[in-house]
């Protein structure tokens, strides 16, 4: 087993002669944050550090409402010129909202960042506000809503959310809830942008073939009206162990979420919780591994036939985080399912072999180089790091992270944060076999 297990204990020249990320606080206080690389198709793109937590139960959902808003057009240019204007220079435009950001990313040649970068400050700064144009926003919000309700799965993320944070914003669902988005008044999404929409809020981010210093003078002459006023920031958000039970008979199929509160991405042991996700790891059914998987836990499900698929979760806010298991199974399965998934995290904080983890951190970096190698997502990582910690970690950086962890730290953190404590538990579908709350708190 040992001449199988590769160990870069040794960083190699082509790591660590990768370019920087740069990273600047502009007078205004927007920052700008880039990663130089070779090709021809750069990412650009302005996150806001403001998303649904920064919401109340009263106008939840108005942040991916604006959101929605802003991609349709600006007070200077109809939804068909804007994507005309993109179209036209093959570029493609992307808006997403989460719980603690909002983003429009833009893929295009290196040669067209200027025009992008007046582009997407020109979403963010003038936004269309009119009458109708909000009507058409809210029935295709409407809309999407329904089909959520109607497909747990695609839900059930939000649902152990409003489970785990019940009380606060980080409860509340980005797409908001169907009496809030009817509510939702243009007067709303402008005081929204207002608050939020700032300088000291803005983080605009290149990668792939793109200059720092004309990031610098772009993001300077367009933004340079932007407001500089002092945005509210979100209260933390407040763990609760806690169970939603969702029987359903009709359906043969048990959907469940194991999960507990952990740590957040600025956090000294954010890393040992990837290493424990690979860990733990994946398994399908149809995956290629078959009953031969690396993991103990899939290993045994899979010998076992104890579900359909299972995938380890880890995510992490800026102070907190939720860290656990979903499944799929029959209603035969459930029982047995439950108890090795929180028996297999109890062996862990006892018995862990160093090949195990060697394993799992060699698969976490091969995660994080083919996050990096892809410019779409390495403007993402880069833009989650600096809003969250105020900076950007390297490739170099996040490989000694996880060459330093050892079999101590990985223990560590499943006496601390996975042993003896209350998890919250989201199920959906026929759940009369799922073990009763407090036997599956006993198991932890």
């Amino acid at each position: 087993m040992q001449n199988y297990i590769r160990s870069y204990s040794t960083l190699p020249s082509y790591l660590v002669n990768t370019p920087p990320t740069k990273v600047t606080i502009l007078p205004s206080g927007v920052k700008v944050a880039s990663a130089s690389g070779s090709g021809e198709i750069a990412t650009v793109g302005i996150w806001i550090d403001a998303g649904s937590s920064n919401e109340t139960e009263f106008n939840s959902g108005v942040a991916n409402f604006l959101q929605s808003v802003a991609l349709r057009g600006t007070s200077q240019k109809s939804k068909q010129q804007l994507y005309k204007e993109i179209e036209n220079i093959g570029a493609s435009l992307i808006g997403n909202t989460t719980r603690e950001y909002t983003s429009f990313v833009v893929q295009s040649s290196k040669s067209d960042v200027p025009h992008i970068i007046q582009i997407l400050s020109e979403i963010v700064k003038n936004t269309n506000f009119k009458e109708d144009q909000i009507e058409r926003i809210r029935t295709l919000i409407l809309k999407k809503q329904q089909y959520l309700r109607s497909t747990i799965e695609d839900s059930m993320i939000d649902i152990v959310h409003s489970a785990a944070y019940q009380g606060t914003s980080y409860a509340l669902a980005p797409i908001g809830e169907p009496s809030t988005v009817k509510a939702i008044k243009a007067a709303d999404l402008v005081d929204f942008q207002k608050q939020h929409y700032v300088s000291s809020n803005i983080l605009v981010v290149g990668t792939g073939p793109v200059i720092h210093d004309q990031l610098l003078s772009l993001t300077s002459n367009n933004l340079y009206d932007i407001s500089t006023a002092t945005p509210n920031q979100p209260p933390s958000p407040q763990y609760m162990g806690s169970e939603i039970r969702i029987r359903d008979d009709t359906i043969r199929v048990v959907k469940t979420f194991f999960g507990y509160d952990v740590v957040g991405r600025e956090h000294a042991h954010h890393y040992s919780f990837l290493v424990l996700q690979k860990l733990l790891s994946n398994w399908s059914r149809n995956g290629y591994s078959g009953i031969y998987p690396s993991s103990r836990l899939a290993e045994t499900i899979a010998l076992e036939k104890l579900c359909y698929e299972y995938r380890t979760v880890y995510i992490p806010y800026r102070k907190s985080g939720l860290f656990g298991v979903y499944s799929e199974t029959g209603t035969d399965n459930i029982e047995d399912l439950t108890y090795e998934i929180f028996n297999e995290i109890q062996k862990f904080s006892t018995y862990i072999t160093s090949h195990e983890l060697t394993r799992a951190k060699n698969q976490l970096k091969g995660e994080v180089l083919t996050r990096y190698l892809n410019s779409s997502l390495s403007a993402s990582d880069i833009a989650e790091s600096v809003l969250h910690t105020g900076r950007a970690i390297s490739v170099v950086e996040a490989f000694s992270r996880i060459d330093a962890i050892e079999l101590s730290d990985i223990q560590s953190v499943l006496d601390t944060y996975l042993t003896d404590v209350d998890p919250v538990v989201v199920s959906h579908g026929p759940t009369e076999n799922l073990p009763d709350y407090n036997i599956i708190r006993g198991w932890t």
